[in-house]
């Protein structure tokens, strides 16, 4: 990073000294905090989160898992992957699905704080609806809750039993 100085009343540059600039880096340097991780320190490995995968045919392609106490959900709307695969255009959600997708949470969890159901910058560059449930990954049974929501979701928009 170039370093300037200016003269706040003529609002001009100042010439910058090579001594200067050394001794402005050093500075800088030495006051910013270093930041060790567990994980860079070795203390701690880095685990990856192991996804499972859903289909519910014709309404959507899904994966959840277990992040440290909280369980995390991707949906993409039906054949996703493969448009991807292919290089095609991406298929788009069925109108609602986010308030579909939220409704059936409601309905397994309860609504609470712990629940959000966003499509931020980030899901939609992933081309998903991300839901997560703080907390809910502590529980001893939240597997099968997980596989509940999914269930209730599909049966919500109209999928059949099988």
């Amino acid at each position: 990073m170039a370093w300037a100085e200016l003269d706040l009343q003529t609002r001009q540059d100042l010439p910058m000294s090579a001594e200067r600039e050394a001794l402005l880096n050093e500075v800088r340097n030495s006051v910013r905090p270093v930041i060790t991780r567990e994980v860079d320190r070795g203390d701690k490995g880095i685990e990856p989160v192991q996804f499972k995968e859903v289909r519910s045919p014709g309404l959507f392609e899904a994966q959840f898992a277990r992040k440290q106490n909280d369980v995390v959900f991707h949906f993409w709307p039906w054949g996703f992957a493969l448009a991807e695969k292919r290089g095609e255009p991406r298929p788009a959600f069925q109108p609602g699905m986010r308030v579909q997708i939220r409704e059936a949470f409601v309905d397994i969890y309860g609504d609470s704080e712990f629940l959000s159901v966003t499509e931020d910058d980030w899901d939609r560059e992933m081309g998903s609806i991300t839901a997560i449930v703080r907390g809910q990954g502590a529980k001893q049974f939240w597997y099968d809750l997980a596989v509940k929501v999914v269930t209730q979701l599909h049966k919500s928009l109209g999928g059949k039993n099988g």
